[in-house]
């Protein structure tokens, strides 16, 4: 019937090739003409897909235990609490429950006592409140209000939470995602006997200790985050944060082995998954806030339109509010700082609320930005690396990217601030100076330790930052400093004009 040139993208190859038509009902078929200008990879289409042997149903029937409604136990663990010197202890009296939630609050602790999470006793120095938390379906989660007894007596383990930057950063090279929800998290972890008593809850019911970690408790996050760490580390394509975990792999094959790995450690060690609200092998899913495929990431929808809904601000608190909401995706925003300087200074001391024409601009620029289909590339350290900054009146601004095979660059992340009174005082060749050194300490993750390019449009930043023979001996003493602090990177510096 006849054809049409279309342009064809395969793993960084673009082509424009003949797509012929015809009448018949048949097979797509990929010809000569196509075979001669797009490599494929041949090992990835004849390897046998590992699910049509043993797919994933078998492999959920095989551990149907670690998904089922049984309370599970972490083995040979116990969480001790260490209490400062010389603490008295403190009793609560009971709080009264509203009497629509009691009848709730009595049936989730009778649970709790018949499934050992708790158990009664007649006197203890220490006694916690409790606090009921409706949850979206109606039942009840039992919570305790440490503040007012071992928050502030309490020696609280420190443990990293994992930044997002690490976690987004683990996803590159994922073609599709899984992601798993720990059933129970805190309470799958039994307390030392000796700091049990530490954690009585005081109920209308009477005294319980409790037996397992509890809910509300300052310190129970690092607990559990240092307990999953040291369990699932160096296992490759898989990431816990809290109690969501996020499985990927190169391919179909690795996806699948790795997931098998994971299920077999929760087995061992007696962690419990929830089949209703886990995912598997999808090419997209939701995960911190940001919608993540093959291709990087992406803002959620959800989130869009609580931005593009927000109605215009009222109050100094307001402006706060919708600021707040921006800055979660500021790293998709090109100098937002600059864009949104006329909000930001409503919120500064002593500047009485009017808002103003350049303010209804901002904040629907900013709109606009946040609205913007950009997609953020998973970071991947086989690629050059790029840093290119640039300054601005009020606000510096930088975005980190990977050079592609085809010479494009597509951007990693994008980061903006404001500049403070002083830093606006600046010339512009010491602004430009800062911004390159701030740009480089906000990615120094991903920079430290390899080589990358740093892009201005400064010319004379280049002969300061990038030259071989030392710093020029007229250099102004704040410039000299930034370059000791470039130092200890390796770079190459080039002039782009913006």
């Amino acid at each position: 019937m006849g054809y049409v040139t279309v342009k064809v993208e395969y793993r960084n190859q673009i082509s424009n090739l003949n797509l012929y038509i015809v009448k018949e009902n048949l097979d797509t078929i990929l010809g000569r003409e196509w075979l001669y200008k797009i490599n494929l990879d041949w090992q990835a289409i004849k390897a046998v897909r590992v699910t049509s042997k043993r797919n994933l149903s078998q492999l959920l029937e095989e551990y149907k235990n670690i998904f089922d409604d049984e309370l599970g136990e972490i083995n040979n663990y116990q969480v001790k609490l260490e209490l400062k010197p010389e603490v008295k202890p403190i009793f609560c009296r009971v709080r009264t429950v509203p009497f629509a939630l009691k009848g709730r609050v009595e049936n989730e602790i009778d649970r709790l006592e018949k499934e050992g999470i708790i158990e009664k006793v007649e006197h203890s120095e220490w006694t916690t409140p409790i606090v009921p938390v409706v949850k979206p379906d109606g039942s009840i989660r039992l919570c305790a209000d440490y503040s007012v007894t071992l928050k502030p007596n309490l020696i609280v383990p420190q443990h990293p939470l994992p930044r997002l930057e690490e976690i987004f950063t683990s996803l590159n090279g994922g073609k599709q995602f899984s992601k798993l929800d720990f059933k129970h998290a805190y309470l799958l972890m039994k307390v030392h006997p000796e700091s049990q008593k530490l954690l009585t809850i005081n109920t209308h019911k009477g005294l319980y200790v409790c037996k397992r970690l509890m809910y509300g408790m300052n310190g129970a996050p690092a607990i559990w985050q240092r307990y999953v760490d040291g369990l699932f580390q160096g296992m490759q394509g898989v990431k816990v944060f809290m109690d969501d975990a996020r499985i990927t792999g190169s391919d179909e094959m690795s996806h699948f082995k790795a997931m098998e790995e994971f299920f077999k450690k929760c087995k061992e060690h007696g962690l419990k998954l929830n089949l209703s609200k886990s995912q598997f092998f999808q090419n997209e899913i939701n995960f911190l806030g940001h919608k993540i495929d093959a291709n990087g990431l992406h803002k959620t929808d959800e989130k869009i339109s609580v931005v593009v809904k927000a109605p215009v601000p009222k109050n100094v608190q307001e402006v706060k509010s919708f600021l707040g909401l921006v800055n979660f995706y500021g790293k998709f925003c090109k100098n937002l700082a600059t864009i949104a300087n006329p909000l930001n200074n409503l919120t500064k001391k002593d500047v009485k609320f009017k808002w103003s024409n350049d303010c209804q601009v901002a904040f629907e620029q900013i709109k606009k930005e946040i609205c913007s289909p950009k997609v953020l590339v998973h970071y991947d350290p086989e690629l050059p690396l790029t840093l290119a900054s640039d300054a601005s009146p009020v606000g510096v601004g930088c975005v980190l990217a990977n050079i592609y095979p085809d010479g494009s660059e597509r951007p990693i992340a994008f980061a903006s601030k404001t500049l403070s009174k002083t830093e606006q005082k600046y010339s512009q060749i010491d602004k430009e100076a800062l911004t390159i050194v701030w740009a480089v300490k906000k990615f120094h993750l991903y920079l430290k330790g390899r080589r990358f390019t740093l892009v201005t449009d400064h010319k004379p930043l280049v002969a300061i930052f990038g030259s071989k023979r030392g710093l020029p001996v007229l250099t102004a003493t704040r410039l000299s400093h930034y370059a000791l602090i470039l130092q200890s990177f390796q770079f190459d510096i080039v002039f782009r004009k913006t």
